[in-house]
Order: C-alpha cells, then structure tokens, then sequence
C-alpha cells in the first residue's frame, strides 16, 4: 500500500541518521583505531575505562609500521595526565628526556610489500596508579599518547625525451610515447610529479625549457615535527632530494636551502645529477616545488630516464582514551 514501509525499510531508515553522524565526526581517536600511512596506532585503551582513587591499573599501546619504510627512531610519550600524581612507570626502560611517561620502540621494519607481509604490531604498557579524590567525587580523565618517528618517503617518475626528427617518425607511423607516472613509496606524506608526456629536444643548439612540479600533501594524519631532545619544534619541514636523468639539467629556484634532519636514506646509489634542499610544508598539509629542466644536447632518438624525489622528515600522530576515577575514604593528603 503507498506510504506504508517493510519492517525492514523503516530499519534502515533509522539506521541513516547514526551513519549520518558517524561520517560527520570521523574517527574520536578513543581506543581502536588506525592512523597514518608509517607508523599507525592499532590501539589505545585502559586495562579498566572505571577505577577507584588509588587503583593500579594499565594503559595499553598497539602501533604498527603500515608504510614501505622503514620507522626510525620511534618513541611514543604519554601526556595529558599530571605524571607524578599517577605514579607512571612503563613496562621497560625509558629513553632520555622524558622520564617514565615514554617507551623508546626504536626503528619498525615496514611492511614488505614484495613479499606481502606485514610489520609485526610493537606493544607496549604504561603501569599508572589512579590520582586520590574526595569520597563521592567523580573525574574523568583523558590520558594521549604521542608517537614520534623518523620516515622516508620517495617516489619515482619515468621522463621521456625524444628528439624532434624521432617524434615526426613516430606520429608518422602512428606510434605514442609511454605516458609518465608517479608511484609514491606508502608513508604519511604523499607525492605527486608532474612533468608532462614527454620532453622534446631541439636539434639546434639551443635548448628547450621544460617546466617540472612536484606536489606534496601531508596524508597520514598527523603532524611534520622536528624533535630536539624533548622538545617539539613544529616546523612542518621534510629534507628532499631530487634524482634526475643525467641527460636533464634542473634548477628549482623554490627549493630552500639544505638543511639536515637526522638524514638516513634506505636507497641504493642513483645515477644521474642530484639537487638537495628542505620544503615546509603550507600550515603542515601540502607544498609544491616548481622546476625548471632543459636538454642541453638531444638524444639519438628517444630514450626514458627516472627522475626520483627523496623526502626525509620527522613525524608524530595523537591518540586519547578515557579513564573514570570515583573517590573514596581513603583519600592520601
């Protein structure tokens, strides 16, 4: 009959408002969950979400390396909650400068795409006795993790430069060019390059000018930073270096000045010329790199060289849980 509905139909009805919702507010970083493209965080969660004042109890840490590098230097700190009040101790030795609310991972391999196989998950648990509160009182509590890595991230695009006479032959013959693309190793930051179809080199003496960009966008989740000791400097800055056909010269007159973060590249040795700088990254999300290449002497015909974009940078992503504590009697002064 018009206007009536299956029990079924009125079921999904009701389920459209809470999916409305859940796409709206995202992930609330409250126990499960996965952030980023390195190192991920599978889980973070109390032992006990409801204690007593002066109950022990245990917060609980699951990350992952879901990249195609390898992490380095991997620390996760624990904020958020005063750190003597709650008595923290980890479950193994702390690293220098932030005292017992940190665990040092040290370096995650990454997930071995060529073999498929995934990085195994790294635990670790923050041993915390809950703060003392008045009989009848209630507080909830917000106890964050932050973890700090070092990560890698490259990507590789195939040029192609052919000569003039070469391209005439080819459209003749009614033949194309392979078209470039980029592939882009798995990690937090993401990029892009963009150096059109192909690049056609003059005969004469003259060179051509070829306009080349690189676009990076911050993917993972979380925030570009550079640690100094326990210090967080929020500089949103990545090391890059560019690998580029011996046959291409390329300036790229956007590119700071070098600078070094703790550079430990895990790639073979690359042929061709070599241009390194640092990039910061607009408010931490995205930056683009224009360049500019010529072909000082064309080709015998055509032939495809790789041009390789190397970032290395330092990284953190956040998590929260919650913890009730109820007072009792035996309040400690």
């Amino acid at each position: 009959m018009k206007g009536m509905h299956s029990p079924n139909m009125k079921f999904l009805l009701l389920l459209i408002p809470i999916f409305a919702v859940l796409a709206i507010s995202g992930c609330t970083g409250d126990g499960d969950g996965v952030t980023g493209n390195g190192i991920a965080i599978l889980n973070w969660q109390p032992s006990l979400s409801a204690v007593d004042s002066n109950d022990q109890l245990e917060l609980r840490l699951q990350i992952q390396n879901q990249g195609e590098a390898a992490a380095r230097d991997v620390k996760a700190v624990l904020y958020g909650i005063e750190i003597d009040k709650w008595d923290v101790q980890t479950s193994s030795g702390s690293f220098g400068g932030f005292g017992n609310n940190a665990f040092n991972f040290y370096e995650i391999p990454p997930f071995d795409k060529a073999q498929n196989v995934e990085s195994a998950p790294r635990d670790a648990i923050f041993q915390v006795t809950a703060p003392s509160l008045t009989q009848g009182t209630t507080q909830a509590y917000t106890p964050q993790i932050r973890v700090f890595y070092g990560y890698t991230t490259s990507a590789i695009s195939s040029i192609t430069i052919v000569n003039a006479q070469e391209l005439k032959r080819l459209q003749d013959e009614g033949k194309t060019l392979p078209l470039s693309t980029t592939t882009t190793s798995a990690g937090p930051l993401t990029v892009t390059i963009n150096a059109g179809k192909f690049m056609k080199a003059r005969d004469s003496s003259s060179s051509r000018m070829f306009p080349i960009t690189i676009d990076i966008e911050n993917t993972g989740g979380g925030v570009l930073a550079t640690l100094n000791g326990d210090k967080i400097q929020s500089d949103y800055l990545a090391d890059i270096t560019l690998i580029f056909p011996s046959r291409l010269e390329i300036e790229c007159p956007t590119l700071n000045s070098f600078t070094n973060i703790n550079r430990v590249f895990r790639t073979q040795t690359w042929t061709g010329g070599t241009k390194q700088g640092s990039i910061n990254l607009f408010q931490g999300k995205t930056a683009s790199i224009t360049c500019t290449a010529t072909i000082p002497q064309a080709p015998l015909a055509s032939e495809q060289g790789d041009m390789r974009v190397i970032l290395d940078y330092n990284y953190y992503i956040d998590r929260s849980t919650t913890v009730t504590v109820s007072g009792t009697s035996e309040v400690q002064w």
